[in-house]
């Protein structure tokens, strides 16, 4: 690379990284991301890659640390595990057709709590990105789960904050910045990434904007079961995502209200004194009540026996409608064991949509979309042997996918690759212009042959030819 471009190069990284500050960021180049200066030093040690320096046009060597792009993923791990805000700059065109400097921008910031890469993610748990506004004698909590699309309020008095942010687990909490230093004290002995928000963001007409805009509707009438301290800390975590996320959020659920009376209300020193889903000595789910007892097949399960355990039901109704249901799979055990069966061939459906609604998605993914969908309809089909009150509400609130699977079906082929870049994912007669691009890729000279047979058809010249050489590329010739 000359003295020149380099120096263009680096103009265009270094104005890029002004703009982001607080987040290492990846700076997208051909097949690799690449890191430089303090970035590479920090992305050296955590990811344990060679820091090497090149001279970029500039008086002194440039540190520089890179990774391989399709290794993105596993690396992005180790640096949200780290702590780190991760901003990833993409080439917005091909590098062979651009003209001058690659147009290149930040497509995505990635934070600890922000995650869309399931791969990054522990299956059994939820990963919650939490806002906490402190207001009177009460904090209210707006939690969301970015790649399920989860999202929940609940308004709690301060001697509840230990307790909840040990049920929780948020990955990463937004905090004003003119926290009490009390409350801050609690938060940092559970939550080891905070984020400071503009004080001026926790205000209700901010909040609402944020959240008609976001959700494309005229009024927070239907927000109505929820308190306005509550609407203010959801404003805050929508405002933040938008903000993080150019694209990809739309399948984000409207905020819930907080759990009802219907389920008991644990506190801390319960939750690690019967180690319900981690252990007393080293806190890890092997040797707690939910290791000991988990035979689920999916992570779905995993996460909502989690759920479960850290929110016991009060309600005796509620509580005989779901004995009823365990007591009938036991009288059944054959269909159960089916059930079991088909259940053991889907994937993380929940993650899954929130990569698809995340725009993340490849064709495996679609693949595996439409694999699992077929195994829903038969697990609906064997639910209609139970009478059982919660049973039956289970098969009736599963929805016909067979329309979308058939038109997955026809659409891509069984076992297609992994990115959509590699081709072979789309069926021959789905797009009459992918097929005819086929056509040419796999049959350019007849292509050409043709072409050139047309082209003597409407000019009347039978000796126009139809060629090819380096110099000029393809060409018609008239003699």
């Amino acid at each position: 690379m000359a003295r020149r471009e380099k120096l263009t190069l680096m103009k265009q990284y270094n104005s890029i990284k002004t703009r982001y500050p607080n987040s290492l960021l990846l700076f997208r180049m051909g097949d690799f991301y690449e890191t430089f200066g303090d970035d590479a030093k920090i992305a050296s040690e955590i990811l344990g890659i060679t820091l090497t320096s090149r001279n970029h046009g500039e008086k002194s060597r440039t540190p520089l640390a890179g990774i391989p792009h399709h290794s993105l993923d596993r690396y992005l791990k180790k640096l949200l595990d780290a702590g780190v805000r991760v901003a990833i700059c993409e080439q917005l065109e091909d590098p062979k057709l651009a003209r001058g400097l690659v147009k290149r921008d930040v497509v995505e910031i990635i934070t600890p709590g922000t995650i869309t890469i399931s791969e990054a993610l522990d299956e059994g748990r939820k990963n919650f990105l939490l806002a906490l506004f402190p207001v009177g004698e009460k904090l209210a909590l707006s939690y969301i789960d970015v790649l399920c699309g989860d999202f929940y309020t609940k308004s709690i008095p301060p001697s509840r904050l230990s307790s909840e942010l040990m049920i929780i687990s948020p990955a990463e909490i937004l905090v004003p910045g003119n926290i009490d230093s009390g409350v801050l004290k609690v938060i940092k002995g559970y939550v080891k990434n905070i984020t400071y928000v503009d004080d001026w963001k926790f205000d209700h007409q901010f909040a609402a904007n944020t959240l008609k805009q976001f959700y494309h509707i005229n009024s927070l009438d239907g927000f109505s079961q929820i308190p306005d301290e509550e609407i203010i800390a959801s404003g805050v975590i929508i405002d933040y995502l938008k903000g993080l996320k150019k694209v990809g959020l739309e399948h984000i659920s409207f905020p819930r209200g907080g759990r009802t009376s219907d389920y008991l209300e644990l506190g801390e020193s319960t939750v690690r004194n019967l180690e319900l889903v981690r252990s007393f000595t080293d806190r890890k789910e092997e040797g707690s009540l939910l290791g000991s007892i988990s035979e689920t097949v999916t992570p779905m399960g995993k996460r909502l026996l989690r759920e479960w355990l850290l929110h016991p039901l009060s309600n005796r109704e509620k509580i005989e409608e779901r004995l009823s249901a365990v007591d009938e799979a036991v009288q059944h055990l054959d269909i159960t064991e089916t059930l079991r069966e088909y259940l053991s061939g889907i994937g993380d459906l929940e993650r899954l949509s929130g990569k698809i609604g995340a725009r993340k998605a490849g064709p495996r993914d679609i693949a595996g979309l439409c694999q699992s969908l077929g195994l829903v309809s038969k697990i609906k089909k064997s639910l209609e042997a139970f009478y059982s009150k919660k049973l039956v509400e289970i098969k009736e609130g599963i929805e016909d996918f067979s329309p979308l699977v058939r038109a997955i079906e026809r659409t891509i082929f069984p076992d297609p690759p992994a990115r959509i870049t590699d081709g072979g994912v789309i069926k021959d007669g789905v797009s009459s212009e992918l097929d005819e691009l086929r056509s040419i890729r796999d049959d350019a000279r007849g292509w050409l042959k043709n072409l050139e047979m047309s082209l003597r058809k409407k000019t009347g010249i039978s000796k126009l030819r139809v060629g090819y050489n380096k110099v000029f590329g393809y060409y018609i010739e008239v003699t």
